[in-house]
């Protein structure tokens, strides 16, 4: 048995018109997120890393929909995420804390 074949509306074999023209640039108004700085201070790169990662780890607490199951996985996420707000809130603290004047502290 043999399946027809199933010619093409307009006279062209090509299966890339089915997904449109092939983009040569980016669409209009697309921003490439993961551009940067190619001198970046390890601190300014640390802290974009962690934000990266708390917004990650958010992201996947979200998404888990039975704990219980996925209790290994959702407890190392979880303690990943505490342990960067900690991190975060203890040198906001140690900041805040150097840039007093020396009476006040």
């Amino acid at each position: 048995m043999t399946l027809p074949s199933v010619t093409p509306v307009n006279g062209c074999d090509d299966d890339s018109d089915m997904f449109g023209p092939p983009r040569s640039s980016p669409p209009i108004g697309y921003h490439h997120h993961r551009s940067r700085v190619p001198m970046i201070s390890p601190k300014l790169r640390q802290r974009e890393e962690r934000k990266r990662i708390l917004q990650l780890c958010a992201h996947k607490l979200e998404r888990i929909k039975d704990s219980e199951t996925n209790l290994r996985r959702s407890v190392c996420i979880n303690n990943t995420y505490c342990r960067l707000t900690d991190e975060l809130r203890r040198e906001k603290q140690s900041r805040y804390l150097a840039n007093l004047p020396s009476g006040e502290v």
